[in-house]
């Protein structure tokens, strides 16, 4: 049934605070999450090494 057969003061009335409406179904597309690949043994093993350096240094300037 269409709205505008409807007397007035049965038509829903729309919050002007809601929330704005969305396009029709055929333009949403739903957000997939990003494909991320887990790092690698390479990628690990350089991490760690970093780590080790800014630690050392960070204590190595403690001492001093």
């Amino acid at each position: 049934m269409a709205d505008h057969n409807r007397p007035e003061e049965l038509r829903p009335r729309r919050d002007p605070s809601g929330p704005p409406r969305l396009p029709d179904g055929d333009r949403v597309h739903p957000e997939y999450p990003p494909d991320i690949n887990p790092p690698t043994a390479r990628q690990k093993l350089v991490t760690a090494l970093i780590v080790v350096v800014v630690v050392t240094a960070i204590v190595i300037g403690a001492f001093r």
